[in-house]
């Protein structure tokens, strides 16, 4: 089934995805002390931020090579953010289970869509 164009890039449903992660990371950020937030919090929230950038550049680009790059590196960008800088907020007793397996959960959507996407551009080369 192919997808409704989408000429902005608010309206892109991974972009929709990564905004409502990145509020659910700025929450967390927001509750560290000032400690937390420099050892922990800066690099998770950049991480994470970072998705958003990716996201944004691969709806610019026309060339699928290009999109396939910027998704692919969102996914590790977001991997960074929740599979080791989260992990280690957990770990730290930084956040309860609640929150953490609510990122997660939260989260799934976002990695699902990205993979789409590219194998939709593989699709398309």
């Amino acid at each position: 089934m192919r997808e409704v164009e989408v000429n902005n890039l608010k309206e892109l449903i991974e972009y929709k995805h990564y905004r409502r992660v990145s509020a659910y990371a700025w929450d967390i950020f927001s509750s560290m002390n000032e400690d937390e937030k420099e050892l922990l919090g800066k690099p998770f929230v950049s991480s994470i931020d970072m998705v958003g950038a990716n996201i944004s550049k691969a709806f610019c680009h026309s060339d699928n090579y290009k999109r396939i790059e910027f998704y692919t590196n969102a996914i590790v960008l977001l991997s960074e953010g929740l599979d080791h800088w989260l992990k280690l907020i957990k770990k730290r007793n930084i956040v309860s289970k609640t929150t953490y397996e609510g990122m997660l959960e939260l989260s799934n959507p976002l990695v699902l869509k990205m993979k789409s996407r590219i194998s939709s551009c593989n699709d398309i080369k």
